[in-house]
């Protein structure tokens, strides 16, 4: 990755909004103001500078409040400057002094310093849209805009490859609240207010859907100005498959300048139907989750498509550990092609009792502080489990009370939303949800507080036909190296396959 120092971005569309263009009628007895943007002659993008595009929205404020206007092009375009003019249904902002914030769409209803940086970047095909600027207090209405962040440029080019949307990961807040240091035109973490809306995780998106790769495409997205001693991002494919890319060696981006990647095409592979986050299972074993819980229809195995989904209609989602014989080798599912898991032979398996403690033992495993913790996700109980060196991405009010002991509240009193989810899963995290299960004399499905899987591993007792599994409730959970974890092979559990990472 490199870094082009006090160069600034190239764009030349900045939104949706700029696509479409229709006639507004503006409030005359406002003022009509100038806006110029930050550059550097020496850039060595194409075009040279940022610039505005018609219909782009400014939040500008005066004595009487906030503002909105609206940038109309005059003259030959592209442009650096531009005139704002206020639409009819708005009030004006009053007497100087000015300051102004763009996008308006992240500026506050009232001029307390603070933006709020979304966490979906949604762009046309993948170029800068709404980069958060700042014009300083001023007494004219000439409002000369400063970049208040950095930008990443990623380069891909693979034949026949489509990107349907990219993530960015790291071990520091990336969008939320921010409060602008007006002295150095920089964004500090703000979270005075109680809003809770921090995440370590942004999404860039597409409006026209999948972007294709086969000729090459370039990708932005901007960044808070800081140094990232994690740094990951993951893109995914039309179907929904993913490729990371990650380092831990920290990466610093400064203010108006921007960082460019170009990831090889030998680095382009989508991983169907895992999720990329990495658990130790050994001293010497990394492991990758599948996308969600085995189903079966028939002779087709497939993965949920979503980690918190029991089932889905038409699927079964427990398994006898042999189909009710009495032998003591499993029946490995994960051997058998699963349709959106890779659709190949001996690509999964199940995990050992072995195995299973050492990912989320309370000693004599893996070292990390975060291992497991129960939690509900819309809706749902279940564990979470956090893939090594997981970093926590929400706001420290998120965090579950308990981690990797039982919980003195149920579920530890979190109920994550859809949103919050989307995060931790973009983070690695695993969510295996209750199911219960169902025993060989019953037709019907017991204790579905509870969530049971299987191991491969067989409990070692001539004649007892019973193997060892993984237990929780909402506020505990057991999966001893003992040997109290045991059941009747014919008993019917759900099953989370994995991968050895090689």
């Amino acid at each position: 990755m490199k870094r082009i120092s006090l160069y600034i971005i190239a764009l030349v569309t900045l939104g949706a909004s700029a696509l479409t263009s229709c006639k507004k009628e503006f409030n005359g007895d406002a003022p009509t103001f100038t806006a110029s943007l930050e550059y550097n002659e020496k850039t060595q993008f194409t075009g040279g500078h940022l610039y505005w595009s018609e219909n782009d929205q400014v939040a500008i404020y005066g004595s009487a409040g906030r503002s909105v206007y609206n940038v109309i092009l005059t003259g030959s375009t592209p442009t650096t400057n531009a005139k704002l003019q206020m639409a009819a249904d708005e009030t004006a902002p009053g007497d100087p002094s000015y300051t102004a914030i763009y996008p308006a769409a992240i500026a506050p209803a009232t001029n307390t310093g603070i933006i709020t940086l979304p966490a979906t970047q949604a762009s046309v095909s993948g170029e800068l849209t709404g980069y958060p600027m700042y014009a300083p207090e001023t007494s004219s209405t000439f409002l000369h805009f400063k970049n208040l962040c950095s930008v990443l440029k990623i380069t891909m080019q693979k034949s026949g490859a489509q990107v349907s949307k990219i993530q960015i990961i790291t071990d520091q807040y990336i969008n939320g609240d921010f409060e602008i240091d007006g002295s150095t035109n920089t964004l500090a973490y703000h979270n005075d207010n109680g809003q809770d809306n921090h995440k370590k995780v942004t999404t860039l998106t597409f409006s026209n859907g999948p972007v294709s790769i086969s000729d090459g495409h370039d990708f932005y997205i901007y960044l808070p100005a800081n140094t990232y001693d994690y740094f990951q991002i993951k893109v995914y494919d039309q179907n929904g498959n993913m490729f990371t890319r990650t380092t831990t060696s920290g990466l610093t981006f400064n203010r108006s300048e921007y960082n460019y990647l170009t990831i090889p095409t030998s680095a382009i592979n989508f991983k169907p139907g895992d999720l990329l986050g990495e658990f130790s299972v050994s001293g010497t074993q990394k492991v990758s989750f599948s996308k969600g819980n085995l189903l079966q229809s028939g002779s087709t195995y497939k993965f949920a498509d979503l980690q918190y989904n029991k089932t889905e209609s038409g699927y079964t989602n427990l398994f006898n550990w042999h189909d009710g014989s009495t032998s003591q080798t499993m029946n490995e599912r994960g051997a058998n092609p699963i349709s959106n898991g890779g659709n190949t032979a001996n690509m999964w398996r199940t995990l050992t009792q072995s195995e299973w403690h050492y990912l989320l033992a309370y000693s004599g495993g893996r070292p990390d502080t975060w291992r497991w913790a129960l939690a509900k996700v819309n809706n749902i109980g279940g564990m979470i489990i956090f893939p090594d060196g997981f970093d926590w991405p929400l706001d420290d009010s998120k965090k579950p009370t308990k981690l990797n002991q039982a919980a003195t509240t149920a579920w530890n009193g979190q109920n994550y939303t859809l949103d919050e989810w989307s995060t931790l899963e973009a983070c690695g995290c695993v969510f295996l949800p209750i199911t219960g299960y169902q025993s060989s004399t019953s037709s019907s499905v017991s204790e579905t507080s509870y969530g049971y899987y299987w191991s491969s591993s067989p409990k070692n007792t001539s004649g007892n036909y019973q193997a060892y599994y993984t237990k929780f409730n909402a506020t505990s959970a057991t999966f001893v190296a003992g040997n109290n974890n045991y059941w009747s092979i014919n008993n019917k559990l759900p099953i989370r396959l994995v991968k050895d990472v090689q």
